[in-house]
């Protein structure tokens, strides 16, 4: 028999903790792994591969190839190996279906649209660049307003949308007889 002064408390503390968390947490499954495989270079691969008739077929026929499941491909992993190849699938399937949204392609991988830019943009892939208005097209809404347009007449005439001439009115705090 023990008595209380020959326990450490601390000792005593962390083995009812590990106790108790034991209890509580069911046993973890181990996670799934794949074959590290050498995933190619976007610069190294063919021409975009010939289009199937559905994105999930074509999804599920590459990773056959590349010896995966497309369980692990579209799951909650973040392991390099497995980002890699997803993000190369991403591409080849940007490019095997070029009409079908990003968000919709995001979906079929359990990501968002976001996610597919970033995986992208890793192959090369470009946004289109924005496009600023030039102190001309100013200049003309400015005019137009000043002869009585209305805020949706100046920007179809200047090629923008009434939210940005409202804008400009508040920016350059242009006086306006309305």
């Amino acid at each position: 028999m023990t008595t209380t002064a020959a326990i450490d408390p601390i000792a005593y503390q962390r083995e009812a903790a590990r106790r108790h968390y034991a209890q509580r947490q069911p046993e973890r499954k181990p996670r799934p792994r794949i074959k590290p495989t050498a995933a190619p270079v976007a610069a190294e691969l063919p021409d975009p591969p010939a289009v199937e008739a559905a994105p999930r077929a074509f999804l599920r026929r590459r990773c056959s190839e590349l010896d995966t499941s497309v369980d692990i491909i579209t799951g909650h992993s973040v392991a390099r190996d497995v980002a890699s190849i997803r993000h190369l699938l991403m591409w080849e399937m940007h490019c095997a279906f070029p009409r079908l949204s990003l968000a919709r392609l995001g979906g079929i991988f359990g990501r968002d649209h976001t996610t597919l830019i970033s995986a992208l943009c890793k192959h090369g892939y470009v946004c289109k660049p924005k496009v600023f208005a030039t102190d001309e097209q100013r200049e003309e809404a400015y005019r137009l307003l000043l002869a009585g347009a209305s805020n949706r007449a100046a920007g179809r005439a200047v090629g923008v949308s009434y939210a940005t001439i409202a804008l400009w009115i508040d920016k350059y705090g242009w006086e306006l007889s309305r």
